[in-house]
């Protein structure tokens, strides 16, 4: 019925009710039955079809069609498939960022899509496409991408989008089955990588890789002055070389069968959650001329009992050490900025020592230890930092005088929180 029309009405498409302001099935779209089905021809104006559409938002440029996003139709299908045409006007772009379904098939008309959803598992991807936009990376159960034979801009490789010369990576899908992605020596760019949604991946080089090499259970950039990713199987102690400056973000997260690591000298930072969940960890080894210790390095190290801080660092991140197992800590005379909650719920942290000299404490950055909790007396303090007034103390100076110990460097956030007193 394609082209038909009644005076200045166009034949839009079938639907099985006679009334209907919208045809379920559209002239071009295509559709089959098991059953025999009576169907009504639907009459209007192209107008109708593309800003009326009942599945999608819709713009008309040239007799192009660019679907803007979704908002659903009579029945949701398990399976969207994107109609070649709209109106009698070719649809060329795509983008859609919470369709519900799981499967989306783009036709060999469209040249441009941007894809996502929370339940997205694949997606075939036509001839045509010549741009795809960074928004399928975040697809968190995307499994499977297919590519048309047919289509002269990306290939996939096992299981993993490329473009077609396979130099660049587009989409490693984050649901793909497996704990290791093998980046092939022709490969040239990653950056598309999502390291959030696949932190539980190891980021093998083949061998003859130009972007890194893979030693055991480490990956590192060509020169070895940079940890890229760790086999979260690996087990055992972990010694780094002496070439290594920098460690990736995660670096160890998760590795669970860890027990012992070494770092080198040339490491001044350590980066955010870098020992995140080893649980089995017992030992590490920090370097001289480490500056920082970052945010949840090493919380959930519960087997982790003892950690000798170097005399360079100068500051500990929030939840640094939260629920590890460590059970004394002694703060180098370097510190000077410890964050909010950074030996929070440490149990078994029962000794403390710190220099007398100013050091900015974050809230609750001993709060649930051993420790705090023996502590006797009006305040609490590490050094001369104060971190704690007493909460017995607090609910009997009403309209009292709080003074604060005399030699006082600093006061932690919140120490005085719901006090009630009339004077400091």
């Amino acid at each position: 019925g394609e082209g038909m029309t009644n005076g200045e009405l166009k034949l839009l498409g079938w639907d099985t009710d006679p009334k209907a302001d919208y045809p379920e099935y559209i002239v071009g779209g295509g559709c089959s039955f098991t059953n025999d089905v009576t169907l009504y021809a639907i009459w209007g104006l192209d107008y109708d079809l593309i800003y009326g559409h009942p599945m999608f938002n819709c713009s008309e440029e040239n007799n192009e069609i660019t679907i803007w996003g979704y908002k659903g139709n009579k029945k949701s299908p398990s399976v969207l498939e994107i109609p070649t045409s709209i109106g009698g006007a070719k649809v060329v772009e795509v983008n859609l960022y919470g369709a519900p379904q799981k499967k989306i098939k783009i036709p060999d008309t469209v040249r441009s899509i941007g894809i996502s959803g929370d339940k997205l598992e694949e997606i075939y991807i036509g001839k045509s496409v010549k741009e795809i936009g960074s928004a399928m990376v975040y697809a968190q159960k995307l499994k499977k991408i297919t590519v048309s034979s047919q289509n002269p801009y990306f290939a996939v490789k096992d299981g993993v989008l490329y473009n077609k010369k396979v130099t660049k990576l587009i989409c490693y899908p984050s649901g793909k089955k497996g704990s290791t992605y093998t980046v092939h020596k022709t490969v040239k760019n990653i950056d598309a990588f999502d390291t959030y949604n696949n932190e539980t991946i190891f980021v093998k080089y083949e061998k003859g890789s130009k972007l890194g090499v893979t030693v055991g259970n480490v990956s590192y950039n060509l020169k070895k002055t940079e940890v890229k990713s760790v086999n979260k199987n690996a087990k055992g102690k972990i010694t780094l070389p002496k070439t290594v400056k920098t460690l990736a973000y995660n670096t160890f997260k998760y590795c669970t069968k860890i027990t012992e690591v070494s770092i080198p000298k040339g490491v001044k930072d350590l980066t955010p959650y870098t020992f995140e969940g080893c649980k089995k960890l017992k030992k590490v080894t920090l370097p001289s001329g480490l500056k920082t210790i970052g945010r949840g390095a090493f919380i959930g190290t519960v087997k982790l009992t003892s950690v000798k801080i170097p005399k360079s660092v100068k500051s500990i991140g929030e939840y640094a050490f939260s629920y590890s197992g460590v059970k004394k800590v002694e703060l180098p005379s370097s510190i000077t900025d410890i964050a909010y909650g950074a030996f929070i719920n440490c149990k078994s942290l029962a000794s403390v020592k710190a220099p007398n000299k100013l050091i900015k404490i974050g809230a609750n950055a001993f709060k649930n230890t051993k420790w705090l909790k023996s502590q006797k007396g009006d305040f609490t303090s590490v050094g001369k930092n104060l971190i704690s007034y007493n909460k017995k103390i607090k609910k009997s100076t009403k309209n009292k005088t709080v003074k604060v110990p005399e030699g006082t460097l600093s006061i932690a956030d919140g120490v005085f929180h719901d006090a009630a007193m009339k004077k400091i």
